[in-house]
């Protein structure tokens, strides 16, 4: 039997009143069809992430293991890889009742795990007719190195200088908005009842960072902190504190960049040098020189006498080579009470002004009865360096291509051969200001570029006979500095897959060797300062009628531009060479460079390095660079005989920003012209 009319009678009855059997029978018609009402659909929502993975500079980084987690989640959704852009998606379809608060985490060989808060209900929604809500949310992870650098201050020596100016928060009648704990014998403290519980939780949030080191739970005490009291700058740089230890190296920039922003428009009393303080050694470690200068001095525009702003500020001029700055500062930091850094800084800064005497004390200051073989290895090759730069001056002279006559010359340098000397130096300073004119036009316009780089590595016997040998080609990038003002490239091998080469290092059978378009560094305006000069006479080379210039840096005024890598540390050399310079373009032909002396300390006996240039046309585009064709490097180590040969060719132009196709990690993501 159908029961629907009944159904309908009895909602009948229900939403009308009235009697409805007598209507069910009297009535012909057919029943009018009653739909019940459908439980109603919740449309899930599109949450997608758009992300970066980036290092301390600001590039992109590859092949980092990116993970989301939502809510209380303990296992990761979703885990992807981040691209060679460092680029990575997410996307999910979430129930709106969710939680609104995921966690982005990266992880990645030879850097920090960094991770980074998304929060859904900040972000604004984009609506389509056609499609559920979507969340769009865009964020960066950067990632500081796993070792830190032991010339730079660190981050735990970071926060315990600025714990005394964090661990309590104190504030007067006249800015009530600023409440806070005040240490106990503080008289000055004033505390209202409002103010109470928000110097409560400022005293916990501190305590779980500053006591227990315990950022992951200090940062959602502070958070909520800043979200009641968004005008405190003491909490916002605490919380930045509290997300930098944690890993969250982009909100805590963003984070301290507000609390200065706030801390300028505070009345004097009231300012803290700490959110500078913080942000300046932030930028230090990132490579932004001139923008830490700034902070620091900002720092000490609040407080003329911290030690902290004092002494990074030398640093950062040290790292500079503004030796005469860097030693007002230093000694001001040293007077104040500054740390054993401070006498290492203060000894580099005195060695290259010449004070030799003074430099040493400072290095015996440093050192305060402690070996040198006892210092880490960074460390150790900085006393090294500042104590080779003390002996060299000691000394009465060293020999080297710029003093030694041309038979004596083309004896050591068979290349020499068939020079036509020149009896005078007249035409030395004009041939060095157009090679230098040249040489900065090229690392002021430089655009990135790749290359098929060949390199052979050997082992030789003393008389020069191939022990061994191995051959590679990578992919070679030559990538601009993110910093114009900066005297220098950013280089990468990948393999032909784009991801980052493996090469066999100096501590194995074979050697790595890099960073030969940066080698006409020695005669760019701002270092022809730091080198002697000769103008030895005319050649031709390699078909070009060239000027032949030999020079040598100067021990206590030049700037080492080259490292030598052992064990992960660096040693800085000096050098002296030979430029072979195009008598019209002044465009450097070939160029060979040897150690000015040996280095004892890690048994570096020989550095030879024969670079010759090459002009590059790139289909497509009107740019024409003179870049590495062929580079040879010999080293004598400890005995060892190695040599390097690099082959570069296929040049093409390359642009990190172009658009990927499908296949996001192959190197060369878009078709580019072949190069000439």
């Amino acid at each position: 039997m159908n029961r629907s009319p009944i159904v309908i009678a009895l909602l009948g009855t229900c939403l009308f009143g009235g009697p409805v059997a007598a209507w069910s029978q009297s009535s012909h018609k057919k029943p009018r069809k009653v739909l019940q009402p459908e439980p109603r659909r919740v449309e899930k929502e599109a949450w997608t992430i758009l992300g970066r993975v980036l290092n301390l500079q600001g590039e992109p980084l590859s092949g980092g293991d990116v993970e989301l987690s939502a809510g209380e989640a303990s296992q990761p959704l979703k885990t992807v890889e981040s691209n060679l852009k460092g680029e990575f998606q997410f996307s999910l379809d979430r129930e709106p009742s969710e939680a609104p608060r995921a966690k982005v985490t990266v992880r990645k060989d030879g850097y920090r795990d960094a991770w980074e808060d998304v929060d859904f209900e900040a972000t604004d929604i984009a609506e389509h007719p056609t499609a559920p809500r979507a969340r769009i949310r865009h964020v960066e992870l950067m990632l500081r190195p796993s070792q830190e650098d032991a010339r730079q201050l660190s981050l735990d020596v970071l926060v315990h200088e600025l714990r005394p100016r964090l661990r309590y928060l104190t504030f007067t009648k006249e800015s009530p908005a600023l409440p806070g704990a005040a240490p106990p014998g503080a008289a000055s403290a004033v505390t209202t009842p409002t103010a109470q519980p928000l110097a409560a939780q400022y005293s916990e949030g501190a305590e779980e960072l500053l006591d227990k080191s315990d950022p992951a739970g200090a940062v959602p005490r502070i958070e909520r902190l800043v979200a009641e009291a968004p005008s405190c700058v003491r909490c916002r740089t605490l919380l930045a504190l509290a997300l930098l230890r944690r890993g969250s190296l982009a909100s805590a920039i963003r984070e301290v960049t507000e609390a200065a922003r706030l801390d300028t428009l505070a009345r004097e009393p009231e300012r803290t040098e700490g959110p500078f303080l913080m942000l300046a050694v932030v930028e230090t470690w990132r490579g932004r020189l001139r923008q830490a200068a700034f902070y620091f001095l900002e720092a000490l525009d609040v407080e003329a006498d911290d030690t902290l702003a004092l002494q990074e500020l030398g640093r950062v001029f040290v790292l500079e080579h503004k030796m005469k700055a860097a030693d007002l500062y230093l000694a001001k930091a040293i007077k104040g009470g500054a740390t054993a850094d401070a006498h290492l800084l203060r000894a580099h800064a005195l060695g290259e002004e010449g004070a030799r005497d003074e430099a040493e004390a400072e290095v015996q200051a440093f050192l305060s009865g402690r070996k040198v073989k006892e210092l880490p290895l960074e460390i150790r090759s900085d006393v090294t360096q500042v104590e080779d730069h003390l002996k060299l001056e000691a000394a009465d002279k060293v020999t080297s291509v710029v003093d030694a006559p041309l038979p004596q010359l083309q004896g050591a340098i068979s290349e020499l051969q068939g020079i036509e000397p020149v009896a005078s130096q007249a035409d030395l300073p004009k041939i060095l200001r157009k090679v230098g004119d040249g040489v900065k036009a090229f690392f002021e316009t430089f655009p990135n570029t790749s290359s098929l780089e060949e390199v052979t590595q050997e082992r030789l016997s003393p008389g020069g006979k191939v022990k061994e040998s191995t051959r590679a080609e990578y992919q070679y990038l030559l990538l601009q500095s993110s910093e114009r003002s900066v005297l220098q490239t950013k280089e990468y091998r990948t393999d032909k897959k784009g991801a980052p080469a493996s090469e066999a290092g100096s501590l194995g059978r074979f050697m790595i060797t890099a960073g030969f378009a940066a080698d006409s560094l020695h005669f760019h305006p701002a270092n022809q300062s730091g080198a002697r000069f000769l103008y030895l006479g005319r050649q031709t080379m390699e078909g070009h009628n060239c000027h032949v210039v030999a020079f040598a840096q100067r021990p206590e005024t030049a700037t080492a531009m080259e490292d030598f890598i052992v064990n992960g540390a660096h040693w800085p050399v000096l050098v002296q060479g030979v430029a072979w310079i195009d008598a019209s373009s002044y465009q450097i032909i070939r160029l060979r460079t040897d150690l000015l002396t040996p280095k004892p300390e890690i048994r570096l006996r020989r550095q030879t390095t024969d670079i010759r240039f090459g002009e590059v046309h790139f289909t497509g585009s009107d740019a024409k660079l003179w870049l590495p064709r062929e580079v040879a490097v010999t080293v004598d180590l400890n005995g060892r005989i190695l040599c390097n040969h690099h082959r570069y060719s296929d040049f093409r132009l390359f642009n990190v920003e172009a658009k990927e196709k499908h296949n996001a990690e192959k190197l060369l993501h878009q078709p580019r012209p072949d190069s000439e």
